[in-house]
């Protein structure tokens, strides 16, 4: 038995995860695609065993046999799908965020709490093996925890006079980590606060009732060369130190060792648990746009931004030139963030009719109001007591 999946846009973020990985998964079958781009769909029509492509979506949600939908639009429209898609009777696995509003935050948990379809919203990270395991390790170790995560890149979107470029980045990315916050430690923030401007760079400070902190820094500056993710755990006696989702450096705790996480779909799985993280850094650097659709290629010297090779005080002990991509299909060399397991755990929680761990309508406006808050705090450069904040919201 399969899951039936139709997908409400095929952008470029869907056609360079979610479409290729729902492809990968034996629980999915592929079934519509709708999108308001009628040469995309011609494009997977006559590739993909589809049921149907459509430029309305309706008929997606209209066909009872259609078990779920993949929701990939502009975020601007996230929420009005969603309660649509729920009131249909479809499972949702929605992109983030949630919402833009209080008012579509309550939609959403409305149209959840009436309809016996689920909600999930693509909150990856919770899902990242390297995560997962830090996660595991962390359960034993007793509170105050005090974790730094950076999120920096040199983000297109901010340089593109795109839809992105008007948006803040903690609404569409750093969103992102405020829900690994939550997941990670278990609990809500008890109180939140943000420095920097509105739409790129920020510094947040998220603290909880047991003594914990976890920081963030979400930022669109630094080397194009450098490495986007970063996440450091300390407590008591014990730290964790997660590099891009690949090398984790595990330090205090008993019978534990180091351990390396292979790139997303295991490309150069066998070259990166030889030589670890430092052929991952050279590898993205050098490989990362190899067999990249020109729509989707960044010339970041037409911004004025240099991208010189990476140069080491001591030699390697590989050629980075006799290192190509395997995968040429793969439109993006990434680490592994948990996109294809999230989807898949949520695939199977419907066919065993079970809860899934993905983050739901509530959880969601958790992070959608958490967002809104830390906003509110650096319009007003004071911190917010969140707890407040979400009883006021009816959370």
């Amino acid at each position: 038995m399969k899951v039936s999946v139709g997908f409400i846009g095929v952008g470029a973020f869907v056609r360079g995860q979610h479409l290729p990985n729902a492809l990968r998964i034996p629980e999915i079958e592929v079934a519509a695609l709708s999108d308001l781009n009628a040469g995309v769909l011609e494009e997977y029509a006559a590739k993909l065993p589809l049921r149907y492509t459509t430029t309305d979506y309706h008929r997606i949600l209209a066909d009872p046999g259609i078990d779920m939908v993949i929701i990939g639009t502009k975020h601007d429209t996230h929420a009005q799908l969603i309660v649509e898609s729920l009131d249909a009777g479809k499972w949702v696995l929605c992109e983030k965020p949630m919402a833009q509003s209080d008012a579509e935050v309550s939609a959403v948990i409305a149209a959840e709490k009436r309809n016996p379809g689920r909600l999930a919203i693509g909150f990856n990270r919770r899902f990242a093996p390297a995560y997962r395991k830090a996660r595991e390790l962390m359960r034993q170790v007793p509170a105050p925890w005090f974790i730094n995560y950076r999120i920096v890149n040199q983000n297109s979107h901010a340089l593109a006079d795109s839809y992105y470029a008007r948006e803040p980045r903690m609404l569409y990315e750093g969103c992102h980590i405020l829900d690994l916050a939550q997941y990670f430690l278990d609990a809500d923030p008890v109180r939140v606060f943000m420095t920097g401007d509105r739409y790129l760079n920020n510094c947040c400070i998220l603290s909880f009732a047991d003594g914990s902190q976890f920081q963030i820094l979400c930022a669109s500056v630094g080397a194009v060369a450098y490495w986007k993710e970063n996440m450091e755990i300390f407590a008591a006696d014990k730290t964790i130190g997660i590099q891009d989702f690949i090398d984790m450096r595990i330090r205090g705790f008993v019978g534990e060792s180091d351990r390396l996480f292979v790139p997303h779909l295991g490309e150069q799985a066998e070259a990166v648990r030889k030589y670890g993280f430092d052929f991952y850094e050279q590898y993205v650097v050098a490989r990362a746009n190899e067999y990249i659709p020109e729509e989707y290629h960044v010339y970041w010297e037409k911004h004025g931004i240099a991208n010189p090779p990476i140069h080491r005080p001591i030699p390697s002990a590989f050629d980075i030139e006799q290192f190509h991509r395997q995968n040429q299909e793969m439109r993006f060399f990434t680490a592994d963030k948990g996109w294809l397991q999230s989807l898949q755990h949520f695939a199977r929680c419907f066919l065993d009719d079970r809860k899934p761990e993905n983050t739901d309508a509530v959880a969601g406006a958790k992070v959608a109001e958490m967002t809104f808050a830390l906003l509110h705090s650096l319009e007003t450069g004071k911190p917010v007591d969140l707890q407040k904040w979400y009883r006021s919201k009816g959370l």
